[in-house]
């Protein structure tokens, strides 16, 4: 006969093994499902012993004895110390009441994103982030939010800390115009209101627009415009000068539009903490 992970899981909730001793005893068992379950409750309890922290064994316990884990399990303990430090104190904010597992897909696909993530530290404070939110039943989660993530670089994560806190900005082509205004061929597109911290072209900010675009957290449009005043700072911006001094006897002017946040743009923001 074979027994599943829950009547294992039953067994060894219904003896409480405690002790070393008692571990030994149901190990030693002539029933199976006794001998399952001590064997259980000893690797169970060598990687709690390996856990050096305590919002980490709060991640354990949840899980322990779910199917399908061990794919989880692989990733957290591939996590750095100084991840592991990171993320329990994070866990360990969340009230004791709120902690539940809203996904598992969703902490799984999070814990190996945040693997992979560990050097770029912007990106894996995002990852982090998500992982504490999907065990805290007040907020939030999705799996596909992992894929975002997954789809982004920490110089994205930087960008969209400041720009997803907000409903709408604006957002600039660098055209040049030929005759009437109807007429024109951009030369940059989708300059961002950074008021000239760095050049924006040099960084291919334009790509990091429609990778947001694409993955549905923004959308542009070019038929609408925001009061003058928001589009002022783009006039002094590197990239419109260095084009505008290039082209030094050609028209060269901006294409104004603007760029909303999606409902999707706000509940991802929401459940990496960028925005309440």
């Amino acid at each position: 006969m074979v027994f599943s992970t829950n009547d294992i899981k039953n067994v060894a909730e219904s003896m409480k093994t405690d002790s070393v001793s008692e571990i030994h005893s149901l190990q030693n068992s002539s029933d199976k499902r006794l001998q399952q379950a001590g064997d259980f409750e000893a690797e169970s309890k060598l990687m709690v012993a390996e856990i050096k922290y305590e919002g980490i064994k709060v991640l354990h316990k949840l899980v322990a004895f779910k199917k399908g884990t061990q794919k989880f399990f692989e990733s957290l303990f591939m996590l750095e110390h100084d991840t592991q430090k990171r993320l329990s104190d994070k866990i360990k904010r969340v009230v004791e009441k709120d902690i539940k597992l809203g996904s598992l897909p969703t902490l799984t696909l999070a814990t190996e994103g945040l693997v992979y993530s560990q050097e770029e530290v912007e990106l894996a404070e995002l990852f982090e982030n998500l992982i504490t939110n999907t065990i805290d039943r007040t907020k939030t989660t999705h799996p596909a939010y992992v894929s975002i993530l997954n789809q982004l670089n920490s110089e994205e994560a930087v960008l969209l800390s400041t720009i997803l806190k907000q409903k709408r900005i604006a957002i600039c082509d660098v055209r040049q115009i030929f005759g009437d205004m109807f007429t024109y061929l951009t030369l940059y597109r989708h300059l961002l209101p950074l008021d000239g911290y760095f050049n924006q072209k040099e960084r291919n900010i334009s790509t990091y627009v429609d990778n947001w675009i694409r993955l549905g957290l923004v959308s542009v449009n070019y038929e609408l415009e925001m009061n003058e005043k928001f589009y002022q700072c783009f006039y002094k911006d590197p990239v419109y000068l260095e084009i505008k001094q290039d082209m030094q006897g050609k028209n060269i002017d901006l294409g104004k539009g603007v760029l909303d946040i999606s409902d999707l743009g706000r509940a991802f923001a929401k459940s990496v903490n960028l925005i309440d």
